[in-house]
């Protein structure tokens, strides 16, 4: 399911999702998965985890909130209710302390729908949902475990968690399994009126790629020619993994690689095993893969290995959709469930759990059918088709969306209702300010785009002014007039009255904006809104060191923190072009960049002796020009057909001519995200090699509408497309479909129409004041603008303040915020 800007995304977006496991969330990736496709479906999601220290923390570089409460065992231990004897805990005071945490987090943003996971997540939304009389949420719940098929559980704990199953089976709304024969059960045994959902633990199809830089078998050096186990997961004694050490050495010629968080304790056991046995050379340790790199990760192993697992009656593993998704067959520790899984669908073998022998002979018949039959892998990985993410997706959009209540916003109303007037400014934003005002003229309208300052690219503009001072005084004429000639007011990148490093009075035209009645947008675009530390984070291939333009200067990371909260503050609603820039400022909403496809109508390509390639490198570290050039020369050394332009210095226009021109055009390699280059060669139906972080792919449609490459592996991606041109011309197709329906701007021009007439957000006056405090403390003010920041700081002044503004309307309120500044 990829993303789509329409109007149930907007409709969903009114709604907050609190997904919550009582459980290292980071580690569990059916539960990011599933906070993921939530927040691409458009609801605002926070995600609650367990912390292991005692206090709450928030993780950064996902597109949503993600909150880690503090652990409970520290209270307990102070109130002395924490036993070290894991058989004799007191887990309702666990849950409880737990589920008081979240509510206090839930008293800043109550959630429309509460998603709970796992037989913890049970305990905590039961105790939530008996606090919550008017049951004011929606509840969710996804069922991980069978808790009375758990034997490895002690007794106290798993009476308990029967017994919080019982209490609370039949409260949530809806009610996920991970497998058919769970849900069957479930629904048995406790007589539910509907089965339970199932959603399968599988990954996503896009998350595989045959072109990514890292593979187990070359990370581990073991040759090409020799068989390759690999083992994933926990190794912990339960697991069973020491009996692969004794596989090995049946095999003689085989190696095994094992994929785990573990470092010490048992894997020290293990590698001394080993050792004693005379395997140690050919055992190799790797550790955690992020699990949307797994399956590109195992795509050269051999065989996947997966032993039973607690409720393995119940469930299929994650690992044994892994194997699949990687092409490999796996070899299943026996039981009916998984022997008849692996048997209908011809995706492996089974074995005797505990019996070496049993294993190695499983081994070695695997090892021969793929010699003899070397398609089997491919037959393999067609079946991630049917076991895939993006199918599970559906299921969770079509839970989701029973639930919403369904109130429509109708953009009709702005045309025929009121006579509104919007205004797109201050800069170009690469053509899309006026591209918007263009296409709301079209739906009749009255937009206009306004331009502070040069515009080396020459996009067109209705009004351009060559500078805009920074200056409450200075500046007040103009703003008089836009104030009095616009209602709607939608900003890209910055605010009028701005300066770098964000000194007063900056932002304060968003302010009296607001005072005035006027609605105020905001669109971050690009490096105004990246932050250094978490693009560095997300993203292996960031510039964040070579410091391109000095852009980390221009924007300190402490300033932006505090700006960007200022303007989620101040403003109706806040946008962002992409995923990539939701990673900073996660509680916006996707405005996708746009493209006029009348002006950028489709020409395809030709068949040619040579592969035409254009890169425009406007900002050629971002871009990674360098890696461009240097596989292209690679490519012509080895006498491969391929031509290189690169478009610099000329109009959009001029471009435009120079693209169509090309079969391939490369965009940038380093931020993880398409730009505008991609939609308007997409649009004319050209083939487009761009780097989108592993993380993110899933916001495309599968076929991905473009070839993925980043600095390692671009040289690759090229050679492979001069010896396709099918691939070519299909890309170029799927690019066109896709920006038809992603970056139409007549299109999402309607559906922003939408947004705009919405109520959106409050006036938020704690963000408000942090960032005049900051104005404030940052920089040596005359003693006039120190007076007034001192007090409109004040939370009660500032509400006092805001009220004139309101009652005495836009020209008497501007003329007296001048007046009390300037006195």
């Amino acid at each position: 399911m990829n993303f789509k800007f329409d109007s149930d995304y907007i409709q969903r977006a009114r709604y907050r999702v609190a997904m919550v496991t009582a459980d290292d969330v980071l580690q569990d990736s059916r539960v990011l998965k599933t906070a993921q496709t939530v927040s691409k479906l458009g609801f605002q999601v926070c995600l609650y985890g367990l912390n292991n220290e005692d206090a709450s923390t928030r993780i950064e570089s996902y597109p949503f909130e993600i909150v880690l409460l503090p652990d409970p065992r520290f209270e307990m231990e102070r109130l002395g209710k924490w036993s070290a004897d894991i058989d004799d805990r007191d887990w309702d005071e666990f849950t409880h302390i737990f589920s008081r945490h979240l509510q206090d987090d839930f008293g800043r943003k109550p959630p429309d729908f509460l998603h709970t996971h796992s037989m913890a997540g049970l305990a905590v939304g039961g105790k939530l949902y008996g606090l919550d009389e008017k049951h004011t949420f929606f509840w969710i719940h996804d069922v991980h475990e069978y808790v009375r098929g758990l034997d490895f559980m002690d007794e106290s704990t798993k009476a308990f968690f029967c017994r919080i199953e019982e209490e609370f089976i039949h409260c949530p709304d809806v009610l996920t399994s991970g497998s058919s024969t769970l849900s069957d059960i479930l629904q048995d045994f406790y007589s539910l009126k509907r089965k339970p959902s199932v959603i399968f633990s599988a990954p996503r199809r896009s998350d595989f790629d045959h072109y990514h830089p890292k593979d187990v078998r070359s990370a581990l050096d073991v040759p090409q020619n020799a068989p390759l186990l690999v083992y994933i997961g926990n190794v912990k004694p339960t697991c069973g993994v020491e009996m692969l050490i004794e596989v090995l050495a049946m095999l003689p010629d085989a190696h095994l690689a094992i994929v785990t968080n573990s470092s010490v304790g048992y894997v020290e056991d293990l590698r001394h095993t080993a050792r004693e046995m005379d395997v140690n050379r050919r055992i190799h340790f790797h550790p955690h893969v992020p699990f949307y790199n797994v399956t590109s990760f195992l795509r050269t192993a051999t065989v996947g290995i997966s032993f039973l697992q607690p409720n393995a009656e119940t469930a299929l593993s994650n690992e044994l959709f892994e194997y699949i998704h990687a092409g490999l067959p796996s070899l299943v520790s026996k039981n009916q469930y998984v022997y008849e899984f692996v048997n209908q669908h011809d995706c492996g073998l089974t074995f005797e759990a505990g019996d070496a022998r049993s294993l190695a002979e499983a081994v070695t018949r695997v090892v021969d059918h793929l010699h003899s039959e070397p398609s089997w892998r491919q037959s393999i990985q067609a079946l991630s088709e049917q076991y895939s993410w993006e199918e599970q997706e559906a299921v969770i959009a079509g839970i989701y969306d029973a639930l919403v209540p369904h109130k429509r916003c109708d953009s009709d109303s702005l045309r025929k209702g009121k006579n509104y007037s919007v205004l797109h400014l201050p800069v170009t934003g690469a053509g899309s300010a006026n591209a918007f005002a263009r296409a709301m003229k079209i739906h009749g309208i009255s937009a206009c785009s306004l331009y502070i300052g040069p515009n080396k690219w020459q996009y067109h503009a209705d009004r351009i002014l060559d500078s805009f001072p920074n200056d409450l005084t200075a500046g007040k004429e103009m703003l008089d007039d836009l104030i009095s000639q616009y209602d709607i007011f939608h900003f890209h990148v910055r605010p009028v009255l701005y300066a770098l490093h964000y000194p007063f009075p900056t932002g304060m035209d968003l302010i009296l904006l607001r005072a005035a009645n006027k609605k105020v947008f905001f669109h971050f675009r690009g490096g105004e809104a990246r932050l250094a530390s978490v693009f560095k984070k997300c993203s292996p291939y960031n510039y964040v060191s070579e410091n391109p333009d000095n852009i980390f200067d221009r924007y300190k990371e402490d300033e932006q923190r505090i700006f960007i909260k200022f303007i989620c503050g101040v403003c109706h609603r806040v946008f962002v072009l992409d995923p990539e820039l939701q990673t900073y400022v996660p509680e916006t909403l996707i405005v996708p960049r746009v493209v006029d496809l009348k002006k950028w109508a489709f020409v395809g390509t030709e068949p040619s002796e040579v592969l035409r390639v254009v890169h425009a490198p406007s900002r050629r570290v971002m871009k990674g020009t360098k890696e461009v050039l240097s596989a292209v020369e690679k490519l012509k050394s080895e006498g491969i057909p391929i031509e290189l332009r690169l478009v610099e210095g000329v109009s959009n226009d001029e471009a435009r001519e120079l693209y169509k021109w090309a079969d391939v055009v490369i965009d940038q390699l380093r931020v993880g995200w398409y730009g505008v280059l991609t939609i308007e060669a997409m649009a004319l139906g050209k083939a487009v090699v761009c780097y989108i972080r592993d993380d993110l792919k899933h916001y495309l449609p599968y076929p991905l509408p473009l070839a993925v490459a980043n600095p390692d592996n671009l040289y690759q991606v090229l050679k492979d497309l001069v010896s396709n041109p099918a691939v070519v011309r299909s890309l170029g197709l799927r690019g066109r479909k896709y920006v038809e329906e992603l970056h139409d701007d007549e299109k999402i021009t309607d559906i922003l129409l939408r947004v705009y007439e919405a109520e959106g957000n409050s006036v938020d006056i704690s963000k408000i004041a942090g960032f005049l405090s900051f104005q404030k403390e940052a920089l040596v003010r005359p003693q006039s603008i120190r007076y007034i920041l001192r007090y409109v700081v004040n939370k009660q002044n500032f509400v006092s303040f805001f009220r004139i503004l309101r009652r005495d309307g836009v020209r008497v309120a501007v003329r007296k915020v001048y007046d009390l500044v300037f006195r």
